[in-house]
C-alpha cells in the first residue's frame, strides 16, 4: 500500500469512530431527557400523593397509556430510572474509551490520561 492509501485508510476509521462518539453522545443526551422526565413524574407521584385522590394514576408505558396503582407506577419509574442510570454510565465509559482512541489515533496520546482514574474504595464513587 502507499502512502496515500494508508493516509486514507486511517483518516476514514478516525472518521467512523468520531462519528460512533457523536451518536453515543446524542443517545446520552436523549437518555438524560428521558431520566430527568422519570424524576420530575416520581417527584410528583411522592409529593403531591395527598392531592392525587384516586389511588390508581394514568402511566404512559411506549405508545400505551394504562391506568395502575401509585405504588406499582413508582416501581415501573424506578426500574426504569434504574436502567437509565446504568445506561448512561456505560455510555460515558464507552465515550471515554472511543475519545482516547481517537486522540491515539491522532497522535495526541496524553490528552485523557487523567479520565481513567478510578477510586481507591467503595466511598469515594
Amino acid at each position: 500500500m502507499t502512502d496515500f492509501e494508508n493516509l486514507q485508510k486511517k483518516l476514514i476509521q478516525m472518521e467512523l469512530l468520531a462519528e460512533e462518539i457523536l451518536v453515543e453522545k446524542h443517545t446520552l443526551i436523549e437518555f438524560d431527557k428521558k431520566r430527568q422526565s422519570n424524576r420530575e413524574s416520581l417527584d410528583i407521584i411522592q409529593h403531591q400523593s395527598e392531592k392525587i385522590k384516586n389511588k390508581k394514576i394514568w402511566l404512559c408505558l411506549g405508545e400505551f397509556f394504562i391506568k395502575v396503582p401509585k405504588e406499582n407506577a413508582k416501581e415501573y419509574i424506578k426500574k426504569d430510572q434504574k436502567n437509565f442510570n446504568q445506561e448512561i454510565k456505560r455510555l460515558q465509559e464507552s465515550i471515554k474509551e472511543k475519545s482516547d482512541e481517537l486522540y491515539k489515533m491522532q497522535g495526541d496520546e496524553n490528552k485523557m490520561k487523567g479520565f481513567f482514574l478510578k477510586p481507591i474504595n467503595k466511598k469515594e464513587n
